[in-house]
């Protein structure tokens, strides 16, 4: 009795395993659309990004929008000048009525060679709202490699931009409402190859931005970087106790 009583206070503790509710599959899948590589999720919507869906050329890439309570897909999201190449869809974010999603090999709205762009859509009627890009874009600067959004601020990286070295990357807060660019960020100490803004995120007023190439604790040791989205202000760099060389912190933050 004293073994059974026990064995049950055991198994009590332990924590509870989810069961799988849903698998989401677009319409229209194919080979090779890449479909998850991107994901996001606000109250009941969720959005997938599918950068090698074919719509409007060889991996234009698209994006869908999934009721998660039903599975039940809703829409599938194109930009109005999608072309071959794109790679619509390789991030994506949602906070309530507002996706944004990353386009970064598009040709921008001045026609820069895979300078980059993002798109706003409306959530609830999957229109599009506007395409962002950056007031200083150049060739292969992949603007849209990560995105964003807390309320009305946006958050996309460049983080090929040569702002401070070749390499070294950058990050940009749009409005929401207005696409309108706000702020340029940039780290205090960025050097070539850091790739800032490899990764993003951002809640309320702080953002968080990735540099995997950093190499304060060692070649590729990386870093990340704290930074008030309301003064464009670096707040702090966060970097492990104990890295390394090649640990590549900062790759994915949150």
């Amino acid at each position: 009795m004293k073994h059974t009583l026990l064995l049950a206070a055991f198994f009590s503790a332990l924590p509870l395993v989810s069961a799988q509710e849903i698998k989401l599959l677009p319409s229209d899948g194919a080979a090779q659309d890449r479909f998850g590589f991107s994901v996001a999720i606000s109250g009941t919507t969720s959005i997938v990004g599918t950068y090698g869906h074919d719509h409007n050329g060889a991996s234009s890439g698209c994006a869908y929008l999934f009721d998660t309570t039903t599975g039940t897909q809703w829409a599938e999201l194109l930009p109005a000048d999608g072309a071959a190449g794109d790679l619509f869809g390789r991030s994506v974010a949602i906070d309530g009525s507002t996706a944004v999603i990353g386009s970064p090999n598009d040709n921008g709205t001045g026609g820069v060679t895979q300078s980059g762009s993002a798109y706003l859509f409306d959530a609830v009627t999957g229109l599009q709202i506007s395409k962002i890009t950056a007031s200083d874009a150049a060739t292969n600067d992949y603007f849209g490699h990560a995105v964003a959004i807390s309320g009305d601020t946006v958050l996309v990286t460049a983080y090929y931009e040569d702002a401070m070295g070749s390499n070294s990357g950058s990050a940009y807060l749009f409005d929401a409402t207005t696409g309108m660019q706000l702020a340029k960020l940039v780290p205090s100490d960025g050097a070539s190859e850091d790739f800032f803004g490899v990764s993003c995120a951002i809640s309320g007023n702080i953002a968080i931005i990735g540099a995997y190439g950093d190499d304060d604790n060692g070649t590729d040791s990386g870093s990340a970087y704290l930074f008030d989205t309301t003064t464009g202000a670096q707040i702090a760099k966060l970097l492990p106790s104990d890295g390394g060389a090649d640990d590549s912190f900062g790759f994915s933050v949150a």
